[in-house]
């Protein structure tokens, strides 16, 4: 068993914490970055809006961050496993336990550990996700624009359904689909309650008049075919043919990699509700649900130096979020290290 001794352990190798990495790696300063390799993106064969790697594979863009780390800063190092547990000790020295054996003192932690979407309870969507399911015109819409699109609404959780309404309305009109759909899942929009579920009760007049069409037949299985998508119907409805499906996660939770250690005993406050980190100061345990999302300028959890990057505490936030997020949780633990160091100094 290996013992290893850091300035900064930073947990996760997602774009937060490849970016912590390599902003904190200009310090000079000792880091460690454990990848797990589990990533919310893993599906999408795609990213957008990186500058220089707009529509390249997020692999790509992970592979070239690592090799210009470990070509330039040797004082980080980059593992691949799991971290199993984390605490801080009564010193105030940030412990922790790896799957491949090593023990970790750290005198700052990162945690850029994602978070994982729950998706609604179709048959067929989990599988499609990123790729033909998507949610945010910004990171996969615009090539959707040359077939029809259906808009998913959750019969079961429909917490988001009026925001997936809005942003149908708002945002995905200007690439002009050849045909929208919005599927409601079972949901009957001539019941005034189930109308209110469905989102669609303050837009029904907009929605007709540009011609999209509601179905509201119960799904029995979306299927993935080369040609696009096919949604079945429990009534045998005949299939309908689209090429991408828009849908909310109807919930989120932490990554699997990270439920072992994101718990009230390391960050001194709940997570929220939907499993994403609360930061320091905030009175907004609900996290934040809505547009736009966390931006990162406060990095610092409620635990002190412990910071949070990325989708593990904004989890609306895209790539380019996480990226920003990534920047300053580096910039804050520097800035918390060198305070120290420069009180130690002056004693």
């Amino acid at each position: 068993m290996s013992s290893l001794t850091t300035d900064l352990l930073i947990v996760g190798g997602g774009p937060a914490g490849l970016t912590c990495a390599l902003v904190f790696a200009r310090l000079a300063r000792p880091a460690i970055l454990y990848d797990s390799g589990l990533y919310r993106n893993a599906q999408s064969k795609e990213a957008h809006t990186i500058p220089g790697y707009d529509g390249k594979s997020p692999a790509d863009w992970r592979r070239d961050v690592v090799a210009e780390i470990q070509a330039s800063y040797p004082w980080v190092t980059i593992r691949r496993g799991q971290i199993d547990k984390i605490h801080k000790s009564e010193s105030g020295i940030f412990e922790a336990s790896a799957a491949d054996g090593a023990s970790l003192r750290a005198r700052k932690v990162v945690l850029a550990t994602g978070i994982q979407d729950n998706l609604p309870d179709v048959p067929g969507v989990a599988k499609i996700w990123g790729t033909k399911a998507l949610h945010c015109i910004f990171c996969h819409g615009t090539e959707t624009r040359f077939s029809p699109l259906a808009f998913l609404l959750d019969a079961k959780k429909p917490r988001f359904n009026s925001m997936v309404v809005a942003s149908s309305l708002s945002l995905w009109p200007s690439l002009r689909h050849p045909a929208t759909y919005y599927l409601t899942d079972g949901l009957d929009i001539a019941d005034e309650g189930q109308l209110v579920k469905s989102g669609l009760q303050s837009e029904l007049r907009v929605i007709k008049a540009n011609g999209s069409i509601i179905i509201t037949e119960k799904i029995s299985r979306i299927e993935d075919t080369s040609d696009g998508l096919l949604v079945h119907f429990e009534n045998h409805r005949e299939p309908l043919a689209v090429g991408h499906v828009a849908v909310m996660p109807n919930s989120w939770s932490p990554n699997p990699h990270s439920r072992a250690f994101l718990d009230e005993a390391l960050l001194s406050r709940p997570l929220s509700p939907d499993g994403s980190i609360v930061p320091a100061e905030s009175k907004d345990l609900e996290g934040r649900g809505t547009l736009p999302p966390l931006m990162g300028d406060e990095p610092r959890t409620a635990t002190r130096g412990l910071f949070w990057a990325g989708n593990s505490g904004s989890f609306m936030g895209n790539v380019i979020n996480a990226i920003s997020q990534g920047q300053m949780s580096a910039v804050m633990a520097g800035k918390e290290l060198g305070d120290e160091d420069l009180a130690q100094a002056r004693q």
